[in-house]
């Protein structure tokens, strides 16, 4: 992924803006990227070393990078945990793995011996030489009780102390276990893996501030019962510290010297949720600030803001990233250095958006397909036609149709599904790398298969004698030769999204075709409207997508639970396809029409049922009947829909 500036597009990244003047309010800045390796997200916040190096930021797979000059770009530098390997860590995010592979937040150099100490959220403090590697563990626990979840450091770099904030145990919070109910700021902004609003309403006080002396090794305690903190930064006369609470909504001095030593009392009040600060040259402050807007009595706005604060507690410049940060999570952190603000963010990993063009006349390119040398890609389209994409000189030619009745005066360009009985209706999209074959459900015809070479296909007989309902979508089992479907049921037919969504109906089924016996078997019946299917990585289960009962299903294929089912994750929204990712992830395409505007999201759920990343596609797919399908691919993602003229394609 990407350390990026602040640009017309969404993105997951850490920015650099540069000062153009200093009049408060200032909205006018210019902007570079500092590009971080592919897969990677979650620069929360940065560091420069003694001689002026970096930024140096941790990220959501464990480690800590290097930036070394546009040439080189960011190179591995630190990692936290002595579990960590690469081939389970490595482009991987969300927090289940982080336990195991380390999530360093807080960040920053001492300059007396060149070290970098880091404030891990699950490993605690620890530092790393100025030649990088496995850090040292330092501080994990306090009077033999293990830190909550560390976030934020800053060093005194002339008495050799660091202070570090544990912004407490509510911060591992999974979603599941903070019975709160935000339905619409869920599935408007997507908060998940980090369950950033949750938090702020759990009014939590167990979080501390603690210093670090490094020349005698001493943890100390220094205030506690502190709402959220989640940022912390020394003064310019090292007479206090300044804490933001992100849960308090405050900025809280600690008093080191003076009368007030070792007291403490609000430094500010803050109209938003508080995260990262530090400290400027100057002595002032700048503070990165969540917050949420509520337009038109119902739908909320994130705001993101960078607010740099004065020596008095005086807000004297804000600037507003809102524009540029439509973001889950809001940005982390604004910090300033050799005149740029630096600026953390956890978001979608996917800014740039670039159409794939129909053929004149199409719409409706519901899912995609690659072929086993990469090409593509496939889709099909509303007339019952399946097109490949040729490269963007030639655009997507025909190659394949499913319907034996077609014709290309009757049916090429018509996309009403009046014609679609006789046309065809291609849905579900996958190639059985050993043969070439492109297998297709269609609504209407069926599963059917074609050679590599395209043309009209052939039909797989239905079950049991009697045809299918409405076929949607597949996944195919590549090492048994298995193509998994299915069967979204008769109400399908209807073609009504609200009747279909108020139908209740559960007449929906998985199936499996044998490519070798040719024999299809019923595996799992009483499905509420199926309309996705993904195979597991290891092969021992199946999720479905049930776009009725708005939760995704598992159907076990091996183990002590084969031939059983459970619910893999309830759904915020009416799911469509879903798609494994090559980490063993699923993308799944998600609408939501609680509110008169449709919004179509984007969820990576991880092995475990937990949404761990958002992309929010609304602005590109403003339609009733939002996307169908996310699947990513080589580092893009490939978005699907049913009344659109392209494929989307998302990239960085």
């Amino acid at each position: 992924m990407e350390i990026v500036s602040i640009t017309k597009t969404i993105s997951l990244i850490l920015q650099i803006l540069i000062i153009l003047n200093a009049s408060p309010y200032l909205v006018h800045c210019a902007f570079s990227r500092l590009q971080l390796p592919s897969r990677i997200s979650g620069p929360d916040s940065a560091a420069f070393d003694t001689k002026g190096d970096g930024p140096y930021t941790g990220v959501g797979d464990g480690r800590v990078f290097k930036y070394q000059g546009p040439n080189t770009g960011f190179t591995e530098f630190a990692i936290t945990s002595p579990n960590r390997t690469k081939q389970i860590c490595n482009g991987t995010n969300d927090p289940i793995s982080q336990i195991s592979c380390g999530r360093p937040y807080g960040l920053g150099f001492y300059s007396k011996t060149g070290d970098l100490y880091i404030t891990d959220a699950y490993y605690g403090l620890l530092v790393v030489k100025p030649s990088g590697g496995l850090a040292t563990p330092l501080v994990t626990s306090f009077e033999g009780r293990p830190f909550g979840f560390l976030d934020s450091l800053d060093i005194d770099q002339e008495m050799g102390i660091i202070y570090f904030v544990d912004a407490g145990a509510i911060f591992r919070t999974s979603q599941d276990s903070i019975e709160l109910q935000l339905t619409v700021f869920c599935f408007l902004n997507g908060f998940v893996s980090s369950n950033r609003f949750l938090i702020a309403l759990s009014g939590d006080t167990t979080g501390r501030l603690f210093k670090y002396d490094i020349a005698t090794k001493q943890v100390t305690l220094l205030l506690s019962k502190l709402s959220g903190p989640a940022g912390v930064a020394l003064s310019k006369d090292k007479s206090y510290l300044l804490v933001s609470e992100a849960i308090g909504k405050r900025i809280t001095r600690f008093w080191l010297e003076g009368t007030k030593a070792n007291s403490s009392d609000v430094f500010t009040n803050i109209d938003g949720n508080p995260d990262n600060i530090k400290r400027t040259v100057s002595g002032d402050f700048w503070v990165a600030v969540v917050s949420v807007r509520i337009k038109l009595l119902i739908i909320p706005t994130l705001n993101s803001t960078g607010q740099r604060i004065n020596q008095l507690g005086e807000v004297v410049e804000t600037r507003d990233f809102t524009a540029q940060y439509t973001s889950a999570n809001g940005i982390t952190e604004v910090q300033e250095c050799n005149d740029k603000l630096y600026i953390g963010i956890a978001w979608c990993r996917f800014p740039a958006f670039s159409k794939l063009q129909l053929p004149l006349q199409t719409i409706g390119p519901e899912a995609s397909a690659f072929d086993r040398k990469g090409g593509g890609p496939y889709t099909g389209i509303a007339d019952g036609r399946i097109v490949k994409y040729q490269g963007p000189r030639v655009g997507f030619t025909d190659f394949a149709v499913t319907s034996p009745n077609r014709t290309k005066a009757k049916c090429d360009g018509k996309n009403g599904p009046e014609l679609q009985q006789i046309c065809g209706r291609p849905f579900g999209l996958g190639f059985y790398y050993r043969t070439g074959d492109l297998y297709i459900t269609d609504a209407f015809y069926g599963l059917v298969v074609v050679g590599p070479s395209g043309g009209l296909v052939t039909r797989v007989p239905g079950f049991q004698g009697r045809n299918f309902a409405f076929l949607d979508a597949l996944d195919i089992d590549q090492s048994k030769g298995v193509v998994y479907f299915v069967d979204s049921g008769a109400i399908f037919l209807t073609g009504n999204r609200t009747r279909i969504v108020e139908s209740g109906d559960t007449s929906g089924r998985l199936f499996k075709y044998d490519i070798a016996t040719k024999q299809v078997t019923l595996i799992l019946s009483g499905l509420s409207g199926p309309v996705g299917v993904a195979l597991s990585k290891d092969n021992s289960y199946v999720l479905v997508t049930e776009y009725i009962a708005q939760r995704i299903r598992r159907f076990w294929l091996k183990g002590a639970k084969a031939n059983s089912s459970d619910v893999f994750a309830n759904v915020d929204g009416i799911p469509d396809n879903i798609k494994r990712t090559v980490l063993g992830d699923f993308w799944v395409a998600i609408s939501n029409t609680k509110q008169p505007t449709t919004f179509s999201l984007g969820q990576r759920i991880n092995q475990f049922g937990k949404v761990v990343e958002t992309c929010n596609f609304t602005a590109q797919y403003n339609s009733p009947n939002g996307i169908t399908e996310v699947q990513e691919y080589k580092g893009k993602l490939y978005v699907g829909s049913l009344d659109q003229n392209f494929i989307g394609v998302f990239g960085v």
